[in-house]
């Protein structure tokens, strides 16, 4: 796990939908939601990224933090 940069789109609440993300010096733009689902400790998205690449990315709302956690083949 890695935390990022996330920039979200917040209407009805923060960090309602990720439009982009940095890694490593990169900005990646969001393309498409896959997958949405929510847990204890806050929200997770599987998201498809311009180049194609597939990642799963979380946000912690107790600790206001987004953080990477897999990288899909």
């Amino acid at each position: 796990m890695e935390n990022i940069y996330v920039e979200c789109y917040s209407g009805y609440k923060y960090a309602d939908r990720p439009e982009a993300f940095v890694w490593k010096g990169k900005r990646y733009r969001i393309k498409n939601i896959l997958k949405r689902w929510r847990e204890e400790q806050g929200e997770f998205f599987i998201v498809e990224v311009e180049e194609g690449e597939k990642y799963t990315i979380s946000y912690n709302e107790k600790e206001d933090r987004w953080s990477l956690l897999n990288k899909e083949n």
